[in-house]
């Protein structure tokens, strides 16, 4: 749940199931429209549910919610908001009013609600009994407003909400398996150019080379890309046994490569990504 006020602008977003959302945006994935959530609050017993008012807000209800044990009623969940203070004044005001089938009440309460509720012998309530006699509720007035990552403040529903961060998402993986793509490039690139560089045999041209910096310009002349890297590198490595580990890093760099330019380049395959992941959220 995210509740405050900056700026002036209202924001009230409830609490939602992870797996709701998760499922919407799977729909919105597949199909091109999000699948609508209502709030979900974990654990809580009572009764959630969202209405269009007359000035077409959105209000979310919360209600009481009660447990029977065998033969006794107990009251384990009050509306949002509604301290334990405020629920016992309500029972004395229901017992003080005489006129229902409320007798009593035993509060055996710790961090949860659970007040034995005590009714007149021969008077067990009903269910419809029950919701009337604790028949108030919590009601808050919905407001999505965000600021979006342009800066803007909007105010969105949350299918709307879902709709964005999914395509901002997809914006963002195109970005990041193009940068990984890059990098195995030049993993290839890099790998390529040392094995060339062991297969020239540059490491015996270097006795008659004068400086570093005379090497690295015939490495540049030569056409070498990573000529100041090879420059650096220690003799020891200059051997047939890491050319063969420069081929074998060549190989699984341009699985790699293939793998993300796949994910960049083609929709449906990044698509089939983000919903794997979702998948494994649930």
């Amino acid at each position: 749940q995210i509740q405050g006020i900056a700026t002036g602008f209202r924001c009230f977003i409830p609490g939602h199931k992870l797996s709701d959302i998760v499922e919407s945006q799977v729909a919105y994935l597949k199909t091109g429209k999000a699948k609508k959530i209502k709030p979900w609050y974990k654990g809580f017993g009572g009764e959630v549910r969202v209405a269009t008012n007359e000035n077409g807000s959105e209000i979310m209800y919360t209600t009481f919610g009660f447990k029977w044990e065998g033969e006794s009623l107990f009251l384990t969940h009050a509306p949002q908001t509604w301290n334990r203070d405020k629920v016992v004044n309500l029972l004395e005001d229901l017992i003080e009013k005489k006129d229902n089938w409320l007798k009593d009440y035993i509060d055996s309460s710790s961090q949860t609600f659970k007040i034995e509720l005590v009714y007149k012998k021969g008077e067990k309530p009903s269910e419809k009994e029950i919701k009337e006699l604790f028949s108030k509720e919590n009601l808050d007035t919905l407001s999505f407003n965000v600021i979006t990552h342009e800066g803007r403040l909007k105010n969105h529903k949350p299918e709307e909400i879902i709709k964005r961060f999914c395509d901002f998402r997809k914006t963002h993986l195109i970005r990041r398996f193009k940068r990984l793509a890059g990098l195995e490039q030049e993993k290839i690139d890099r790998n390529s150019e040392l094995i060339r560089f062991i297969n020239e045999k540059w490491n015996q041209k270097v006795v008659t080379i004068k400086s570093k910096q005379d090497f690295e310009n015939q490495l540049k002349n030569a056409k070498f890309k990573y000529f100041e890297w090879l420059a650096s590198i220690p003799v020891y490595r200059m051997t047939l046994e890491e050319a063969k580990k420069c081929q074998d890093a060549i190989n699984e760099a341009k699985t790699k490569f293939a793998e993300y330019t796949a994910l960049y380049k083609q929709d449906p395959k990044l698509t089939s990504f983000m919903i794997d992941e979702l998948n494994e959220l649930r």
